[in-house]
């Protein structure tokens, strides 16, 4: 027996399954142990790897601190041994000053310049590997704090400086000096040179990208890897950094703490501070935070996957399992929507399973037969019910036309009334409200529309009575308003502003019957027009504020301008004047024209006119940095023959070149006519071919010119020491220097800056190439008519 009722068909979806309700549940659960697991072990791990990564810095900043210390310790050893095996105090002057030179030349890595003070402080002897000092010298260092300890019988190492004898990062060091029966005699101090102390610092490595630096007792900065930096920022105050600030405060014995924070570049880091041991310094090991915790983010991350894929495979094993045990009761549901639908022939399986399933399916079976023998007693019924229901269908037909046009017309203004955002409204000729739309309760705070029906408007919904009036004035004029503003009241008291567009609506007879009409909350749109007239008010202060400031500032840089440039005329008649005096007069003491001299006296006028000229080429060099940056330089510009120009810098560098015991080579492809600053590009020339001879001890120089077009290319060739290519980026900055360990290194780091300055000033470039222990190549480029460049 089979009847087509479709419409019992039922699917169950998917998401609604119980198999899919029941993975659901026990996905839940696993997923929240799971997580709950993997939070508490990421936890523990994590707490262990920080632990571990802040010993560790502990450990290197220690190691950075002890080899400082055992600097120091090995400095002042070396000045006690040495004190030891002179006897200084029964020597002569000149036998002291010899044995000071020898122990110079011998420790010539370590010390830079050594003095021997008397009792009273008086400089009695005083050597320097930069300079030669005369009697008349000699100063005294009677309250200077190195002597004061040292008289007393205590080592003293004094805070890093900038020595201006060498222009070196330095350190003073003072020993007592004693004579036989134990007294002391005198004091013996030294400048130390820390530079070799930072190149081993740098190679004892702070993780990949870690540093280190030092400040003194009171948290001054006082050394760091990079020179320009101690330049820039020697003597900072450094306290705002928490292990600087920690050091200061702290007293001996206290444990220094690791923590995380804003470093010396700027980088989020890990830090802590090492007490130096002989000093009052401390050492701070850095380390960014990037690095330090890269292994750390690596096992979360590597724990995170590892618990994702234990929630995707338990979520699968348990879909799988569960779907096994729901087929069963799927089919016996299949088998109930075919009879909901009619089908009362359908099969029931699973009858002969002995679980709950199977009484389920059971059951189902004589349902189903119950079903069927009601089904024909209904039959009957059914065929006599149908010719009632036709004639009453047919009866009815004209009435539900009616009834549903009714409806829908009622609906469509129902649901327009009760959805509209504006308010609707409607008011009687005497002023009461009949009628308004529950937008209209919101918006005066009421629940419902039923709380207002039946109020005067003047007396409980204008904030203003008098509004009342003046809004009737205005309708009588035209019978309506549009955009017309009021203030009415709320239940709580507030007030809100609204825009309405009303108009009269009439009686069938013709007379007013009241006012109808849109009401819009504006409230926000007012209070936004006020915030807008506030901050345009405040935007003209600060404007008028600012443009005040600028022209201040601007009046303050126009100043500093006209002083730097007078600073620079002074130094230029000042400096180079009595210099250019020292270097003439030293030529003709030296010629023997101011009388004879000997072998001594004029190795040091030598000494003196090479350092004279040594001081006039940084003074002027400054001075043309100066003027290229303020944008005062002015070209001479000639026609000259380039080939000339490199004739002249091969006859300049012949002794040198000879001296050294390399080849310099030539290699141009004949006259070259060129319109330019002709100084400017000898000096660049001779420059670069000045530092390829410097740092190149055997081998040899090339120099090679070629035309390509309008564009002149000088190339300087050497087989010297080389850059490494860390260095390569620094070394067109001014006052830097390539270190090379083992090597003094020479010159103020001033030469490349300006001879790259002075390459874009004639529209050219300056380009460096090189490879450590093989050699470097300098590529000097311009125009072969020069034309003036805004922008250097």
């Amino acid at each position: 027996m089979s009847v087509q009722r479709s419409d019992f068909a039922i699917t169950v979806p998917w998401q609604k399954s119980l198999a899919t309700r029941m993975s659901r549940a026990t996905i839940l659960i696993v997923v929240f142990a799971l997580i709950a697991t993997g939070a508490g072990l990421i936890w523990i791990a994590y707490n262990a790897e920080v632990q571990s990564t802040f010993h560790l810095q502990e450990a290197r900043a220690e190691r950075v601190a002890l080899l400082i210390a055992d600097f120091t310790a090995n400095a002042k050893s070396e000045l006690q041994l040495f004190k030891g095996i002179e006897s200084l105090d029964t020597m002569s002057p000149e036998e002291q000053k010899q044995a000071l030179e020898n122990l110079l030349i011998l420790r010539s890595d370590l010390f830079s310049q050594l003095t021997l003070l008397d009792k009273e402080g008086a400089e009695s002897v005083k050597v320097s590997r930069f300079h030669t000092y005369l009697p008349n010298e000699m100063g005294s260092q009677a309250t200077s704090a190195a002597f004061l300890s040292a008289i007393n019988g205590f080592s003293y190492v004094s805070p890093a400086y900038i020595s201006p004898d060498s222009g070196l990062l330095s350190v003073q060091i003072a020993v007592p000096l004693t004579s036989r029966d134990k007294k002391i005699v005198g004091v013996l101090t030294s400048e130390v040179n820390v530079v070799q102390l930072w190149q081993d610092v740098y190679r004892t490595r702070i993780g990949d990208t870690g540093y280190a630096y030092l400040v003194d007792g009171n948290g001054r900065f006082i050394a760091y890897q990079e020179s320009s930096k101690v330049f820039q920022d020697y003597g900072k105050d450094m306290r705002g950094i928490p292990p600087v600030a920690e050091f200061v405060a702290g007293g001996p014995g206290k444990t220094p703490h690791v923590r995380e924070y804003r470093g010396l570049t700027g980088e989020q880091v890990i830090g802590v501070y090492a007490p130096i041991s002989g000093t009052s310094w401390a050492v701070i090991a850095e380390l960014p935070t990037q690095e330090a915790y890269a292994s750390i983010t690596r096992m979360i991350l590597y724990l995170a996957g590892l618990i994702l894929l234990s929630v995707v495979m338990t979520g699968l094993l348990i879909f799988v399992i569960s779907r096994r045990i729901i087929m069963p009761i799927r089919t016996l549901t299949g088998t109930a929507q075919r009879m909901g639908a009619g089908d009362l022939d359908a099969e029931v399986i699973e009858v002969q399973r002995q679980d709950e399933v199977g009484v389920l399916a059971r059951t189902f079976s004589r349902m189903q037969g119950e079903l069927k023998a009601l089904y024909k007693g209904m039959e009957h019924q059914v065929e006599e019910l149908k010719v009632a229901q036709e004639d009453l269908l047919s009866k009815n037909v004209e009435l539900n036309a009616a009834y549903e046009k009714l409806a829908a017309s009622e609906e469509k203004y129902r649901t327009i009334f009760e959805n509209i955002q504006d308010v609707f409204y409607r008011s009687d000729s005497g002023g009461k409200l009949i009628l308004i739309s529950p937008s209209g309760a919101s918006m005066l705070g009421y629940r419902s529309p039923d709380e207002l029906i039946g109020f005067s408007i003047a007396d409980r919904i204008y904030a203003n009575p008098g509004d009342r009036v003046a809004f009737l004035e205005a309708m009588k004029e035209k019978g309506f308003v549009q955009n017309y503003e009021v203030s009415l009241i709320r239940k709580d008291g507030s007030v809100v502003t609204a825009s309405t567009n009303s108009h009269y609506y009439y009686h069938a007879d013709g007379n007013i019957a009241g006012v109808e009409g849109i009401l819009r909350d504006i409230t926000k749109l007012k209070q936004a027009e006020l915030r807008l007239l506030e901050a345009h008010r405040d935007l003209e202060k600060k404007v008028l504020e600012r443009t005040r400031e600028l022209s201040d500032a601007n009046l303050r840089l126009l100043e500093l301008d006209r002083l730097k440039s007078l600073f620079i005329a002074s130094m230029s008649h000042e400096l180079r004047t009595p210099l250019n005096s020292i270097i003439g007069f030293t030529g003709i003491m030296a010629k023997g024209m101011a009388g004879e001299i000997n072998a001594e006296q004029k190795k040091q006028l030598g000494m003196v006119q090479d350092s004279a000229r040594h001081l006039l080429a940084l003074i002027n060099d400054v001075i043309d940095i100066s003027k290229i940056e303020a944008g005062k330089i002015e070209a001479d510009v000639s026609t000259f023959n380039l080939a000339d120009v490199i004739r002249e810098v091969k006859n300049t560098f012949g002794p040198a070149v000879h001296e050294r015991g390399l080849v310099l080579n030539i290699e141009m492809c004949g006259p070259i006519a060129i319109t330019s600053d002709e100084r400017r590009v000898r000096q660049i020339i001779l420059n670069l071919i000045s530092n390829a001879i410097k740092f190149t001890d055997e081998g040899r120089v090339d120099l090679t010119v070629t035309q390509k077009g309008t564009v002149v290319e000088v190339s300087v060739r050497d087989t010297g020491i080389g850059i490494k290519k860390e260095d390569l980026e620094q070394l067109f900055r001014p006052f830097v220097r390539a270190m090379v360990p083992g090597r003094l290194t020479e010159g103020t780091g001033l030469g490349l800056y300006l001879s790259k300055k002075l390459a874009r000033f004639l529209g050219g470039d300056i380009v460096a190439e090189s490879e450590l222990h093989k050699g470097s190549i300098f590529t000097f480029t311009f125009p072969v008519t020069y034309e003036k460049q805004e922008d250097i």
